[in-house]
């Protein structure tokens, strides 16, 4: 296992001469970072799944920057449907906003990314009733860091992967 070791940023200007003690902590660092060594960084990883219909909430974020998803399902009613998204603080929910109308016996697929402290995001999607895709965007209502859940819904099955990043990890 490797050692991380703290380097000061005035001993790595521009014409300073490049060490033994630097040249190995420009080799051990990253092996230290990956291996989560006592005094390194560390880089926040969570993984949250899901499935069902209506709304599926992700909890379990305030110590996170933001998060990416993945989302995949069907819309197997004669009406469509409409995937959205939203977060929630402990004062409650915010207003949701609408990702994709999936039109009646379409699949789709969305990936997309949201930031908790602006709480801006965006999405990618495609629908496979004409072969539709697009881009929307949004902003959830946040308070920074009380926002803890991202909150999907939609009228019928959703798979959902949501991978939080940017801040220590909560588990």
């Amino acid at each position: 296992m490797a050692d991380w070791t703290q380097l000061d940023t005035n001993s790595l200007l521009p014409g300073e001469p490049l060490t033994s003690a630097k040249a190995l902590a420009f080799f051990e660092n990253p092996i230290a970072l990956a291996e989560a060594a006592t005094d390194a960084p560390k880089i926040a990883t969570k993984n949250l799944s899901g499935a069902g219909g209506g709304t599926l909430r992700f909890g379990g974020l305030s110590t996170f920057g933001g998060a990416r998803f993945f989302l995949t399902g069907a819309e197997t009613s004669s009406n469509g449907s409409t995937l959205g998204i939203n977060s929630s603080t402990p004062d409650g929910d915010g207003a949701g906003q609408s990702i994709v109308a999936v039109p009646a016996n379409a699949r789709f697929v969305v990936h997309g990314y949201w930031n908790k402290i602006t709480g801006a995001w965006f999405a990618v999607w495609f629908v496979s009733s004409g072969t539709a895709s697009g881009r929307a965007t949004g902003t959830l209502a946040t308070n920074g860091a009380a926002v803890d859940e991202i909150i999907f819904t939609f009228g019928n099955q959703i798979y959902v992967h949501v991978m939080p990043d940017g801040g220590e990890s909560a588990s």
